[in-house]
């Protein structure tokens, strides 16, 4: 699912607000959050919550 369709599918109106809330919680964009999980096929969210 690209971007545009998750923040929808999620109830963001805004692909910009989507990123900004994103980043703000996570500390990383969603387009950097989706190219780690695509290159290590894990969740690099639950990997930090584990430490």
């Amino acid at each position: 699912m690209n971007l545009t369709d998750t923040a929808a599918s999620l109830g963001y109106t805004s692909i910009y607000y989507f990123s900004k809330q994103f980043k703000k919680l996570t500390g990383m964009s969603p387009s950097h959050y989706q190219r780690m999980v695509r290159s290590s096929r894990k969740d690099p969210l639950n990997e930090q919550r584990e430490l």
